[in-house]
């Protein structure tokens, strides 16, 4: 990140996913899950920036991190 982005930037961009990281920690149910994939859920990090991780026992293990600037259809998951 740090060769695209500023340290401020990056430092900003890792505190919101830790957030939302915690936020699927205690609220598992959160997000929308995909209709292709078992056990996988995205969420929204920020206006431009979508998580898609798989959430098995008590481990979140991220997969995707998707640009929602980018064509949909490229999306690596589809939602119910």
């Amino acid at each position: 990140m740090l060769k695209e982005f500023s340290a401020k930037i990056a430092n900003h961009f890792l505190d919101q996913s830790e957030q939302r990281m915690e936020l699927i920690v205690k609220h598992p149910a959160i997000g929308k899950y995909s209709s292709k994939k078992e056990n996988i859920q995205s969420i929204i990090l920020n206006p431009h920036n979508q998580l898609f991780c798989r959430l098995t026992n008590n481990t979140i293990e991220m997969l995707c991190l998707f640009d929602m600037r980018k064509d949909p259809v490229k999306k690596p998951y589809q939602y119910h």
